[in-house]
């Protein structure tokens, strides 16, 4: 009999130290773990967001600044060698200019980049580095086109589908950075 008490008085003790001490110990444990998931995730969705937000205006600026430089710089020096009046001083000095505005959206760029090289993923960050490289070849590739011969630009060829095809692979790998973002974040 006195077994019997013995061991149920340590079975009431266990009882009272388990739920008494253990599992308020792992309910804490559990709590700080989501917690600090939580806030990683927070600091991650916030980077990202921060990120595509500047790629997002990144890409628009440098598409718009292509568009004006093409049809606002390009087009009226197209238009004073057809007429016989090219100032060769002033193309330097847009094409200058233009170099100067794009080289700086690519520093932006490549600024963006260091919050997001602490927490990215190697997956992000690879995609990212093909996305900046694409982003150099066609800004060099505006640039290469604005020096080449204008009767071959202004016809829009082969140079032309080249840029085209930069722009498009821009947007691929833009679009593959979001998903990837997307699915590390849980979000698909």
């Amino acid at each position: 009999m006195e077994s019997q008490s013995v061991s149920a008085v340590i079975s009431a003790l266990v009882s009272v130290l388990v739920t008494t001490v253990l599992a308020p110990y792992l309910f804490a444990r559990l709590k700080a773990r989501e917690e600090k998931e939580r806030r990683d995730f927070d600091i991650r969705y916030k980077e990202y967001a921060r990120y595509v937000t500047a790629l997002a205006n990144l890409e628009k600026s440098i598409r718009e600044d292509g568009e004006r430089f093409w049809l606002e710089t390009l087009q009226p020096h197209f238009d004073s060698i057809s007429r016989g009046s090219f100032d060769v001083v002033q193309f330097q000095r847009d094409l200058s200019a233009f170099t100067l505005r794009s080289a700086a959206a690519s520093a932006a760029h490549r600024q963006e980049l260091a919050g997001l090289r602490l927490i990215g993923s190697k997956e992000v960050i690879t995609l990212v580095d093909q996305y900046g490289r694409n982003l150099d070849e066609l800004t060099q590739g505006i640039l290469g086109a604005a020096g080449a011969d204008f009767q071959e630009m202004r016809a829009g060829t082969e140079k032309r589908a080249h840029l085209d095809s930069l722009a498009r692979r821009s947007q691929e790998l833009n679009n593959a950075i979001i998903a990837k973002m997307r699915a590390e974040l849980g979000t698909k």
